[in-house]
């Protein structure tokens, strides 16, 4: 089985996961899932950018930009 890292509150979802990455293993060319453990970081990565900006403007920090007019001669 292949090892995990850090804590895991939610029990039967990390199980899933384990058993899901396990099969993978056995399915999966080892290529393919260096693109697939990429892609689930840069996901994880756009969520917390996401919510560090929701966070952002809540703390009352720079209100959204809004697009200019510009005026075409």
């Amino acid at each position: 089985m292949a090892t995990r890292r850090g804590p895991r509150p939610f029990r039967a979802l990390a199980e899933a996961e384990d058993r899901f990455w396990d099969a993978m293993d056995h399915v999966v060319p080892s290529n393919v899932r260096h693109h697939l453990t990429n892609a689930r970081r840069e996901f994880l990565l756009a969520i917390r950018a996401t919510i560090d900006s929701a966070i952002e403007r809540v703390d009352g920090g720079a209100a959204p930009r809004r697009p200019k007019r510009v005026k075409v001669q």
